[in-house]
């Protein structure tokens, strides 16, 4: 009855269809997956799966009625799930329904058109695809004697086969049926049982839900009698099953070209049960010993709630053979124990090689293996629990998802563009966020998995973590704007899992983050999962809250505008910005969205995609420019100088207030870009203040004193001008130095004998002494006196900023 199939299919692929947009090629094969249906209602010999085919057909006709309503079917989340259906170079699509038996019913043999690349070692022995008749021996079952007897063959997939044993071994301690009964089809009473036209449709665990994938029963052989079969094998029984489930993994990721990845991943891929990564030199640096993580993992194999697998790292040759273990090699570990009289820890593991010898070059004998144990096959041995955790980097473990009563998940997109630029810049502000909300008045366990979603084996590298934050919710933009609730390690796998107690009536944000990742696609897509021992909410964090208004300006220090740290005399050339503070909470504007009790808050964050140390002040100015550093008029500081971003807090902000922000680099450092962010609980306005001397004439002239406290310049205009004078004393570096001594100076201008402006008092000139709103006539010859407190040496500079162009008179 391959129809029914046929319309199952076109009814997913379909939806697969809806997800990218294509509806209209959607809604044709919807109703084609009707009619398919409607022929398996009309057929009498189906009437024990009746009501299958009634539930399948009731989703086509929903799915076709919301279509020609030009309504989504789909959510966007679930949209992911299905456009992510490409894995690799075969579609696999969702998993809808559970396939009947009918569907594999027919007079022909089933050969996938779908034929799987093989591995280069494979090829050196291919002769031939061959049927598990011939493949396997006319004694060839589906189950049966054999099952912890399965070894790794021709392919380099060792944590495909780890996990497979794994899993094994927990059904043997358990009698847990997580496999065949779970995961592979065709069934009848609920067991798995041989394909008579040799067509098998396996469920696996892959980007953000389960899938289907489709595959034959023909398995790669090779001529060679020592060596005939070039899949997973038992060495104690003919059973098809293993190479099945590799066959299909395979499928999926494009071939048997695909080496694995590691245990935790392979055996989530295939269980479900959520995966867990534990590098040793990292938990030892951490806890310090041991002790903790041996009493979690007794606990749980005791109680049937995990498995566990390892890994060895990179091996040099001499370790290899002086310890005789193999190089980024994935182990089984079959058993745990813990003698009670004299304490010790015993952990018995798994070779998934078979026993002849390994294939790097070493005997296989196990020399940190305990002796007085026994060993079977040169496979299986027993070791200390502080051996393993010494000889070996990683520490795989999969928890049952039964510990947990509930279960929400989310699936999202992350551009490569947010990726890169928060990566560059160390910020979070396009990075994918989420809140957890636990409104229990108890604390609730959790466990959080954040994976990423496979496009292609090359898809993306680099390093991807979850960090929590005690933000009550509200997005983060730095990682130290809020406290932080909990840091995930930064690896470089797809699965990434975080366990921690949920408190009570508490929201906590959950920030993605990457480094170091490389990639080629525009975005990559993600599914994060949230199992709990009670109900708790999951949902996108927004901008939105107590602290709902934001204002952005991008710039860039120019070689004319990098001023450098406020310690230069330059410091007033940097980009500066007009703050205004509008609307504020507590006058009645937004108050119904704000939160009770909460302080009116502002925030300013300073970003940059470079090394530079950045810097951002907030002064008390009334929005004007500001001239120079002056402690007692800073409002707010970032601190000290910082590369990438920098931010800066003001709490009790009142309406109406007009400040200045001055951004700065430690150097002047030309062509650095930067962006500066203000999240603010009241509307704020954000503007550039352009320099003061724009569209105006600049005449500059440097004087030394010659040991006179007195320096006349003359000077006269063309036309009636309005002028800003400027002067600054030259210190050699443009530094406030300690040992460089500056002379208070005051300037004057005089018509005649007729003072025209000064600046009365004697200052310091750092930062320069300024005389605004100067008005010049172009009947007269003005001199500009320069005066200092006593008489010196050293250098002056005098500038003129005019609406019409000065001309100095010798």
């Amino acid at each position: 009855m391959h129809y029914l199939e046929e319309a199952t299919s076109q009814l997913v692929e379909g939806l697969c269809l809806h997800a990218k947009g294509q509806d209209k090629q959607a809604l044709k094969l919807a109703l084609k997956a009707c009619q398919g249906f409607d022929k398996g209602l009309g057929d009498g010999s189906l009437g024990p799966i009746h009501n299958h085919i009634k539930e399948r057909q009731q989703t086509a006709l929903a799915v076709c009625e919301t279509l020609m309503k030009k309504k989504s079917v789909l959510d966007v989340s679930t949209k992911i799930v299905y456009i992510s259906s490409l894995i690799s170079k075969y579609p696999i699509y969702p998993w809808q329904f559970d396939p009947l038996l009918p569907e594999f019913e027919g007079h022909y043999q089933f050969e996938d058109p779908d034929v799987l690349e093989l591995s280069s070692v494979q090829k050196r022995h291919f002769t031939a695809w061959k049927h598990p008749v011939d493949a396997i021996g006319p004694d060839f079952c589906l189950d049966g004697p054999g099952r912890l007897d399965i070894y790794q063959d021709a392919l380099q997939d060792c944590s495909v086969v780890a996990s497979l044993l794994s899993i094994v071994r927990l059904e043997e301690r358990t009698g847990k049926n997580l496999l065949l009964s779970s995961r592979l089809y065709p069934q009848e009473n609920g067991r798995p049982v041989l394909s008579p036209c040799g067509k098998y449709k396996v469920k696996l665990n892959l980007s953000g839900t389960e899938r289907m994938v489709t595959i034959d029963d023909r398995l790669p052989c090779s001529a060679n009698p020592r060596q005939r079969r070039l899949v997973v094998s038992s060495s104690t029984g003919p059973i098809l099953w293993p190479a099945l489930l590799e066959k299909a993994y395979m499928k999926a990721m494009g071939g048997y070209e695909f080496e694995g990845s590691h245990a935790a991943k392979d055996t989530f891929v295939y269980s479900g049960w959520i995966p867990e990564y534990v590098s040793f030199k990292a938990y030892t640096d951490t806890h310090g010993s041991f002790d903790s993580l041996w009493h979690r993992i007794k606990k749980g194999w005791d109680d049937g709630n995990v498995m566990i697998c390892v890994g060895t790292g990179t091996l040099s040759r001499e370790e290899r053979l002086g310890i005789g273990l193999i190089s980024d090699h994935d182990y089984t570990v079959l058993n745990i124990e813990e003698d009670e009289v004299n304490g010790q820890r015993l952990v018995c593991v798994c070779n998934p090689w078979n026993s002849s010898g390994n294939a790097d070059g070493s005997d296989g004998d196990v020399k940190i293996a305990l002796k007085d144990r026994p060993t079977k096959d040169g496979r299986q041995f027993w070791l200390p629990f502080e051996s393993l955790c010494l000889w070996f980097q990683s520490l795989y473990l999969n928890w049952n998802p039964g510990l947990y009563q509930f279960k929400t998940s989310t699936h999202f997109l992350w551009g490569s563009d947010a990726i890169e630029w928060s990566q560059t810049t160390k910020t979070y502000e396009d990075n994918p966020q989420f809140v957890i909300c636990n409104n229990s008045p108890e604390p609730v366990e959790t466990t959080l998995l954040f994976a990423r979603h496979t496009l292609s084996a090359t898809s993306a590298t680099g390093y991807f973590s979850i960090d929590l934050y005690k933000s009550e919710g509200r997005k983060i933009t730095v990682p130290e704007e809020e406290p932080k609730f909990l840091s995930g390690t930064s690896i470089n796998t797809s699965y990434h899992s975080l366990q921690f107690s949920m408190p009570p009536k508490a929201s906590i944000t959950a920030v993605c983050v990457a480094s170091e990742v490389e990639t080629q696609e525009k975005s990559l897509r993600f599914s994060l999962t949230a199992y709990s021992t009670n109900k708790l909410e999951l949902t996108r964090a927004q901008s939105s809250g107590h602290v709902k208004y934001r204002a952005i300006q991008q710039g860039e220090w120019t070689k004319d505008s990098a001023g450098g740290n406020w310690s230069r005399s330059t410091y007033r050339v940097n980009p500066q910005f007009s703050l205004t503070v509008k609307d504020s909470v507590g006058s009645g504007i937004g108050q119904a969205d704000s939160k009770a009790n909460e302080p009116d808050i502002l925030k300013v964050f300073l970003l940059s995609p470079t090394n530079a140390p950045l810097n951002v002040h907030l002064f008390w100015s009334g929005g004007k420019p500001v001239r120079g550093y002056s402690e007692k008029n800073v409002l707010a500081t970032s601190g000290s100088y910082r590369a990438r971003n920098c931010m800066t807090t003001i709490r009790n902000v009142q309406s109406g207030h007009k400040y200045t922000a001055v951004v700065s680099t430690y150097e002047p450092s030309p062509q650095v870009p930067f962006t500066l962010i203000v999240k603010s609980s009241q509307a704020v306005e954000l503007k550039p203040l352009g320099s003061e001397t724009a569209g105006l004439f600049t005449r500059s002239i440097k004087r030394p004193w010659n040991g006179s406290n007195r320096v006349d310049i003359g000077f006269r205009v063309n036309q009636r001008s309005k002028a800003l004078v400027e002067l600054h004393t030259v210190s050699p570096n443009h530094t406030k130095e300690e040992h460089t001594y500056r002379p208070d100076v005051r300037v004057s201008i005089f018509d005649g004998t007729t003072m025209v402006a000064s600046s009365m008092s004697f200052r310091d000139a750092f930062y320069g002494v300024y005389l605004d709103d100067v008005h010049l006539e172009p009947t007269g010859e003005y001199i500009a006196v320069v005066e200092r407190m006593e008489a010196g040496e050293g250098m002056f500079s005098l500038y003129i900023h005019s609406s019409s162009a000065v001309n100095w008179i010798d």
